[in-house]
């Protein structure tokens, strides 16, 4: 099982392909076939070159749990969890 993952373009957060849209969400991911997402990865590449970039697919354990990688790419620094993303959107918000 596997899921598309890629950066913004403009200020680099990242994102996951969820079968229609990119989403800064990770619950939100297409599972997708390793063979079917390697396929898919060329065509996305193409498709949105203008706004994201690094588009790669990532593994996703079996049990459908999230692996370590995209979790902290999803929740941000590990040594300063008050500088991640969900953080700085809820700054946004409060402001």
């Amino acid at each position: 099982m596997a899921i598309i993952t890629a950066n913004l373009l403009d200020e680099g957060t990242p994102v996951w392909w969820t079968g229609s849209v990119w989403h800064s969400d990770m619950a939100l991911a297409a599972r997708l076939d390793g063979k079917q997402a390697e396929a898919l990865l060329g065509d996305l590449s193409a498709q949105f070159a203008t706004q994201v970039a690094s588009l790669e697919v990532a593994p996703f354990n079996r049990d459908d749990t999230v692996p370590r990688r995209q979790r902290i790419r999803q929740l941000g620094p590990t040594v300063r969890p008050d500088l991640g993303p969900l953080n700085a959107d809820a700054a946004r918000i409060a402001a």
